[in-house]
């Protein structure tokens, strides 16, 4: 769930080309690559956030 919320907030982060985030990937070279990696350390931020959280609250 955590890395779905971490894959949601890049793609509106993208779409709306905050600070010029979206025309710099997309105007990129390597877009391919620079996307992977954009879209892939969000959703393991958001999915280790969610894992600790559900860790420190003893949630099952």
């Amino acid at each position: 769930m955590g890395a779905g919320i971490g894959l949601l907030l890049a793609s509106v982060l993208v779409a709306a080309d905050v600070a010029g985030l979206g025309t710099l990937i997309l105007g990129s070279d390597v877009w391919l690559v620079a996307s992977l990696l954009y879209f892939f350390t969000f959703a393991l931020t958001f999915a280790t956030g969610m894992i600790a959280t559900s860790m420190l609250l003893n949630l099952d």
